[in-house]
C-alpha cells in the first residue's frame, strides 16, 4: 500500500514594494497632520510673512489705503458705559459698548455690547487671544474723525481666515 502525503509549502515573503509604501505613507501622514495641528494651516506661514505691523501700516498708510493687508499686532479693547444712577444698582442699569484695535487701528465688525456687569464681542474675544493676524482692507477715516490724523480702521475682514495666537499657536478666530 502506497501512503501518499501531502506536504505543504508555505513560503514566507519580506515586506514587498507594498507593504513600504504603505508605511512611507503614513508617515507622511503622521507628519502633515502634526504640521497642521502645530500651526493650524498650510497658509500661516505666508500670512506671517506677508503680514505688516501696526508701526509699518501707520507709517506709510497713504501706500496700504484702500489695499487689502495682513495686519499683524496685539489687541486692545476700548469700553465705554453708560452712566446712569439707578437705586438699587443692579448689573442691567447701564449699558457698556467697546471697539476692538490693533494697535492705534479701529477693525471694523467687531461688536462689544453688554451690561455693567459683562461685555460680550463677536467675532473676536478680546479675552481668548492678544496678538493677532487679520486679513482686511485699509481705510483712512481721518476726515470722519474730525482731522485725526491718521484715523484708520480695518474693513471688511475676512475672519475665518484671520488667526489668533493663542497657547503656543496660530488659532481660527471663528
Amino acid at each position: 500500500m502506497y501512503n501518499a502525503v501531502n506536504k505543504m509549502h508555505i513560503q514566507s515573503k519580506s515586506p514587498g514594494k507594498t507593504m513600504w509604501i504603505i508605511i512611507i505613507g503614513a508617515i507622511v501622514f503622521l507628519a502633515i497632520s502634526i504640521f497642521v495641528w502645530r500651526y493650524g494651516s498650510f497658509t500661516i506661514w505666508n500670512l506671517e510673512r506677508i503680514s505688516l505691523g501696526v508701526d509699518e501700516v501707520i507709517d506709510n498708510y497713504q501706500e496700504y489705503e484702500g489695499t487689502q493687508i495682513v495686519l499683524r499686532g496685539y489687541g486692545k479693547l476700548v469700553v465705554g458705559q453708560t452712566l446712569l444712577l439707578c437705586e438699587p444698582d443692579f448689573c442691567g442699569c447701564n449699558s457698556s459698548f467697546g471697539d476692538f484695535y490693533i494697535g492705534d487701528i479701529l477693525v471694523e465688525g467687531v461688536q462689544c455690547s453688554g451690561d455693567q456687569c459683562i461685555l460680550y464681542c463677536t467675532p473676536i474675544n478680546p479675552k481668548d487671544g492678544n496678538e493677532y493676524l487679520l486679513i482686511g482692507i485699509l481705510v483712512d477715516r481721518s476726515d470722519e474723525n474730525q482731522g485725526e490724523q491718521p484715523g484708520l480702521s480695518l474693513t471688511k475682514v475676512d475672519f475665518d481666515k484671520s488667526r489668533k495666537f493663542i497657547v503656543g499657536r496660530w488659532a481660527p478666530i471663528q
